[in-house]
């Protein structure tokens, strides 16, 4: 981050020594896209009106000598005797910001006469547009059994997707991470799907996982596996040996 002059500066996170006239810009350091992110200015000494411009940058790679793409640009008022301002920046969710993962932000505006500026690099999120219900018919499993599961693929709106090319990739993989199962091409879009594999008399122990993947978005549970006993009790009911014929009412222990 760079100390734009003696008096003003720009930071993502991080704070920096402030004199008499001066301010602090704050932006996450990881911009989330498809929802708002809050920005935070501090002013010290002027509080004049004035504006800011904020500018993001989008980068598909990390090397410095990618190209970037402006992807937001915002002007935003800063009210006279406004010491904080919190900026709410949208940044759109869109096919085209699929894949950039790094990028930048960028500040100008004036203070009290001084032309300021500023930048530094952030990252950006992708929140899922989609929620997988993965179940499996039990959660503790034995070596040689049969998993059974299924999955459900939800939209935003927590509907059933239909759509007929919805296709995805479902792997299984073992505690050390070993892929044992995989099921490629599996039509998601048409309501719940139920698939099963088998066990081997001698699997790792441990705790499995099932992950379905279908282009950026991902879902995964797990179960476990090892040898267990169901456990044993026993019940003793213990009876008088006779009953008088008149008796009002008849003494049973039970012991369990």
């Amino acid at each position: 981050m760079g100390n734009v002059a003696n008096r003003y500066g720009i930071t993502t996170g991080n704070k920096m020594n402030i004199s008499l006239h001066g301010y602090i810009f704050t932006s996450p350091r990881t911009l989330n896209k498809g929802q708002n992110n809050q920005l935070q200015l501090l002013r010290f000494g002027c509080l004049e009106e004035s504006v800011l411009n904020v500018q993001v940058y989008y980068s598909e790679h990390y090397s410095s000598d990618s190209t970037e793409t402006l992807a937001k640009e915002q002007t935003f008022q800063l009210q006279e005797g406004e010491k904080e301002s919190l900026l709410q920046l949208f940044l759109d969710q869109s096919d085209d910001s699929d894949k950039a993962y790094s990028g930048r932000i960028q500040i100008n505006g004036t203070m009290c006469g001084k032309y300021i500026s500023g930048s530094d690099d952030v990252y950006f999120s992708s929140p899922s547009s989609y929620i997988y219900i993965i179940q499996t018919d039990k959660h503790l499993y034995k070596p040689g059994q049969k998993v059974k599961f299924r999955v459900l693929k939800l939209d935003k709106n927590l509907k059933p997707t239909n759509r007929a090319n919805d296709t995805g990739d479902i792997f299984v993989e073992d505690p050390q991470g070993t892929r044992l199962f995989q099921f490629k091409g599996v039509q998601l879009g048409h309501g719940i799907v139920q698939k099963d594999f088998p066990l081997a008399d001698e699997p790792a122990h441990g705790t499995w996982s099932i992950t379905v993947k279908s282009g950026q978005d991902t879902g995964s549970t797990s179960f476990e596996v090892k040898e267990y006993k169901l456990p044993k009790f026993s019940i003793s009911i213990k009876f008088p040996s006779f009953v008088l014929q008149n008796a009002e009412s008849i003494p049973i222990s039970v012991c369990a």
